[in-house]
């Protein structure tokens, strides 16, 4: 007797491959039989389906906020070459093309106490 291809029920959607745009989710089944005779054979596209999915416009680019800087710390030397540092946090993650947050946004040095330290005297007795 001719028997088309049997599959079996779709399985559940993937997840979307975009969260705006022009995404696509894909579902798969498979073969529980093989045709016979003259029935319809099982192909490929028969075991996959596509569908688009968020396709809602992404927002606009948004490059990295950040948060004013804070306060300079102390100098790390009195005198000579010291250094001093300050910091500053992300206030929201880079959106669509927009310049992503990186660790060298968030930290500034800048030298301190340049001048040079005057020679060591020996005690005088």
């Amino acid at each position: 007797a001719d028997v088309d291809c049997q599959l079996n029920e779709w399985g559940l959607w993937g997840a979307c491959s975009a969260t705006c745009g022009e995404g696509v989710r894909t579902r798969l089944r498979e073969i529980t039989a093989e045709a016979q005779g003259e029935g319809t054979p099982c192909t490929a596209f028969m075991l996959r389906d596509d569908e688009n999915c968020n396709n809602q416009e992404c927002e606009a680019d948004v490059d990295c906020q950040l948060n004013e800087w804070g306060l300079w710390g102390a100098c790390s030397a009195t005198c000579g070459e010291g250094v001093r540092t300050r910091l500053r946090e992300i206030t929201a993650e880079a959106q669509g093309e927009g310049t992503p947050c990186t660790a060298f946004m968030l930290r500034d040095d800048e030298n301190c106490n340049n001048q040079e330290c005057e020679a060591d005297v020996d005690c005088q007795l």
